[in-house]
């Protein structure tokens, strides 16, 4: 111990970098993390810090190995952000390190083109599927995500006006309620209505039937498809449904 003012300016960088946002994080006491700001002095790392709830959960994943994450019943994945590369020394420790600035170009997109919006997903941290963003350094995937609620989507088709509904890639339409008919006067404008409170019976079981399980479908408006619940006024198809 040769002197008791020593201080490496990276530390609270290095460990902002390795630890904000996870639940755990590991400290490694090392010169080949912060350097060495005191020859010859047996040194320490000296950390404060809180706990914060947070939306979002984060998922690391050490090169050439792989994992499943899932969101509870009725819940789907929001990623955040995604990076498989290395951007500190003490995420995945190695001797393998000859570079803390390396991110594999749509890293993101390529992950949420497996994971968003579903339940469940698995990732696998690999240059087969990310490229090698840094030769010679080993790496790892970090993905930040969320658990959010399906958004509910209305559609409305004018009668005799066909249009389609569509969910991203990866999820299914699920009918929450329809109706064929009409229940005011500004939607689907027409000269043609003497009757606001229309319904059409099984409007969604008809609906349903069609589209459930389907990422996409054509929502028909039609008197021969529904029947004609309220004869001589001007209708139209009203749906609500969550991608799932």
């Amino acid at each position: 111990m040769k002197t008791t003012n020593c201080f490496d300016i990276r530390s609270t960088s290095t460990l902002k970098t390795s630890c904000n946002g996870r639940r755990s994080c590991s400290l490694f006491a090392d010169n080949s993390v912060f350097g060495d700001p005191c020859k010859g002095t047996h040194k320490y790392i000296r950390v404060f810090y809180k706990c914060r709830k947070s939306i979002y959960n984060r998922v690391v994943l050490c090169e050439r190995s792989s994992r499943s994450i899932k969101c509870p019943k009725g819940l789907l994945i929001n990623i955040k952000s995604a990076s498989y590369g290395r951007q500190d020394r003490n995420t995945c420790p190695s001797s393998s390190i000859k570079t803390t600035s390396c991110s594999a170009r749509r890293s993101s997109p390529k992950v949420k083109a497996r994971c968003q919006y579903k339940n469940s997903c698995w990732l696998q941290a690999s240059n087969s599927v990310f490229g090698d963003p840094c030769k010679g350094t080993y790496k790892y995937l970090s993905v930040s995500y969320s658990c959010k609620k399906p958004r509910r989507r209305v559609a409305v088709a004018c009668e005799r006006k066909p249009r389609w509904i569509t969910c991203p890639y990866g999820t299914r339409i699920k009918i929450h309620s329809a109706n064929y008919g009409r229940t005011d006067v500004r939607t689907c404008l027409s000269r043609s209505i003497k009757n606001i409170n229309c319904y059409a019976k099984l409007s969604k079981f008809k609906v349903a039937s069609s589209c459930n399980g389907n990422r996409k479908c054509l929502l028909k408006p039609f008197n021969a498809v529904f029947g004609d619940p309220c004869k001589g006024t001007y209708k139209y198809l009203r749906v609500s449904y969550d991608c799932i």
